[in-house]
């Protein structure tokens, strides 16, 4: 490694016994400082950081904060983080449920220009990839806002806030490998509390229209929600998810574009784009095939390099026997022009859906459209 810069890693747990350990071990080759904040774990999960220092003979601390929120918890996390003499040049953020991944020739030169304030680092889920600015100066004092979820961080200095020098990574070499696994997985009803906090939140707040990042997440958290089978009251309840999905969603979009007067966005926006993905099969999930149609045609104009709204619209012509179409649109997908865009592109891309990956999904589905045929 051309390492030249220290990273202290940041991590907050309670009763990740299961998966800890295994974010442990892979910031180990890489990291040079651990500051971890235990929640109140029952499970051991305290005693197995304490080992994992001891026992590898690292430097960091494991200390003890009671439990009141995403945001609060986060906030006292990276205070503490400042305050401990851990000589790092960089603050790197991690879940419990999370795996660092380093290519042996990964360029570690690029943390060496201290004008940087943040890092955007590709996450990988499930295939999925997407940007987020999880690592950061250390020599600049950062705050998360209290937030109840989808919490978010500010600089402290308004000046440095106010000129934020953001910088993506420029390849998957150096990445986060999330999982979906842990304690925080478990809980059934996750994405339900998560929906009706943020809701009740912003409409407390008064803040729905000017904080649009969480106007946006609203929606998310009804789409994660919806189909869980944990609502007492059955589909019925899942299906008023699904409709506050739509309704959330579009007005989002409506607020950022005035689609509804325009009838066209006022730029390329990946966000809502993927909202009205969420939208589309929000509807089909309702039998109203024919708004998720439409909707889905309406994304390309949000978007027109990426592929999920043509594979969304291949999938659901194939459930309706409409083969011709179906193939129209995997035959679209793979024209040689129409290449993997992350991180051009960096909001949840399914690499899977671009024909120079090195996944056979499109040419096996367009074999078994041509099997229908």
């Amino acid at each position: 490694m051309n390492k030249q810069r220290k990273i202290v890693v940041v991590a907050m747990f309670k009763n990740e016994s299961a998966v800890l350990l295994n974010m442990l071990e892979s910031c180990k080759p890489y990291v040079d400082f651990y500051v971890l904040q235990d929640n109140g774990s029952t499970d051991g999960s305290n005693q197995i950081a304490k080992n994992f220092l001891t026992d590898n003979k690292l430097s960091g601390v494991v200390y003890e904060e009671e439990w009141r929120g995403f945001g609060w918890n986060r906030d006292q996390l990276i205070q503490f983080c400042q305050s401990v003499n851990h000589g790092c040049d960089w603050i790197l953020q991690m879940d419990s449920d999370e795996l660092l991944q380093v290519d042996v020739d990964f360029d570690w030169s690029i943390f060496n220009d201290n004008n940087v304030h943040q890092f955007q680092i590709p996450v990988s889920v499930n295939g999925c990839f997407y940007l987020r600015a999880w690592m950061w100066n250390a020599n600049v004092p950062w705050r998360f806002n209290h937030d109840v979820v989808h919490e978010t961080i500010y600089c402290a200095d308004p000046v440095i806030n106010n000129n934020l020098i953001v910088k993506d990574m420029p390849n998957t070499k150096f990445q986060h490998i999330r999982y979906l696994q842990g304690e925080t997985w478990s809980n059934p009803t996750k994405f339900i509390s998560q929906a009706l906090q943020l809701e009740e939140d912003l409409i407390k707040n008064k803040s729905l229209l000017t904080d649009t990042y969480h106007f946006w997440n609203l929606g998310h958290c009804y789409n994660d929600a919806y189909v869980s089978t944990e609502f007492p009251l059955g589909e019925i309840q899942q299906k008023e998810f699904a409709r506050r999905t739509i309704f959330y969603f579009q007005e989002y979009i409506n607020f950022i574009h005035d689609i509804r007067e325009t009838g066209v966005p006022k730029f390329i926006d990946e966000q809502s784009y993927s909202a009205l993905i969420a939208i589309a099969y929000a509807y089909k999930f309702l039998d109203e095939i024919d708004a998720s149609i439409i909707t889905a045609e309406l994304a390309d104009k949000f978007v027109p390099e990426r592929n999920d709204h043509l594979w969304y619209l291949a999938n659901i012509y194939y459930e309706q026997a409409q083969y011709d179409l179906a193939l129209d649109y995997v035959n679209k997908m793979m024209s040689k022009e129409r290449t993997n865009p992350f991180p051009r592109c960096c909001h949840f891309i399914d690499s899977t859906l671009y024909y120079d990956s090195s996944s056979n999904r499109l040419q096996n589905f367009q074999q078994t459209i041509l099997d229908k045929i």
